[in-house]
């Protein structure tokens, strides 16, 4: 994948004037509804309990490696650009 392919995609997602969760949590996706409906509770409970707002990312354990090869891809354009 090339730097510009990625560089255009950090632009796309990242909208302007969005406001950015206090806490990312990455967690795949169970293999039953019961699963997924528990980490939801989980995060409901701690934003109501710390104010804080979490943005929880489920990922199928195949799109997990693929998200993670895109977010290291963007962290090492930032660090370019920070330079």
């Amino acid at each position: 994948m090339s730097i510009r392919v990625v560089l255009a995609a950090a632009l796309v997602l990242a909208a302007p004037g969005a406001k950015a969760a206090d806490l990312v949590v990455w967690w795949e996706q169970g293999y039953d509804a019961q699963e997924n409906e528990a980490v939801s509770e989980i995060v409901a409970a701690f934003e109501q309990n710390t104010g804080k707002q979490v943005e929880l990312v489920q990922y199928s354990y195949q799109e997990a490696d693929k998200a993670l090869a895109v977010d290291e891809a963007i962290a090492r354009i930032k660090r370019i650009l920070s330079e």
